[in-house]
């Protein structure tokens, strides 16, 4: 049983996000380059992918940043997590390839712009029924290790108001 739990916890695509197998010791691992038109085509790359995915991509992405907001890694948000994504009817479709993309995907967004990765959610989500599902769902994920920190509150309380709940 044990072994099956640390499977559960450690070797799923949330840990492998959070905690990549090939850390950099801190090293950028990209060239740096300095051509201002790269960087600019890669910005237009990186906000319409803030805008791309749907209610699963928004999931998702909320879930990572809640579960990021206080920068210490709770199995219990993970677990909670796994359950939402196993049980909701929307999201339980998706085959672990594609949960691993997306998990991969929407880390990054929120890695590289967390503000902007929040203001799009509700290009994500245009029904105010799928907004309030989102926000129950964030809800849960801060509230999983039974309190909600500071930086989690002030996280809910900017995605509730991006979401104009």
């Amino acid at each position: 049983f044990m072994g099956s739990m640390f499977k559960l916890m450690y070797e799923n695509s949330w840990m492998e996000t959070m905690f990549p197998k090939s850390a950099s010791n801190g090293r950028k691992t990209e060239k740096q380059d300095h051509d201002p038109m790269e960087a600019k085509v890669r910005e237009e790359l990186w906000k319409k992918s803030m805008v791309k995915g749907g209610f699963e991509a928004a999931i998702i992405r909320i879930i990572l940043a809640v579960s990021k907001a206080n920068r210490s890694i709770d199995q219990r948000e993970h677990m909670v997590a796994e359950m939402i994504l196993q049980n909701n009817e929307r999201l339980k479709h998706l085959k672990p390839a594609e949960r691993k993309r997306l998990v991969k995907e929407q880390s990054a967004l929120v890695e590289h712009d967390l503000e902007e990765a929040l203001n799009t959610l509700p290009k994500l989500l245009p029904k105010k029924a799928d907004r309030e599902e989102a926000f129950e769902i964030a809800n849960s994920i801060a509230s999983a290790d039974m309190e909600i920190d500071q930086k989690e509150q002030t996280l809910l309380d900017k995605i509730k108001s991006v979401l104009k709940l």
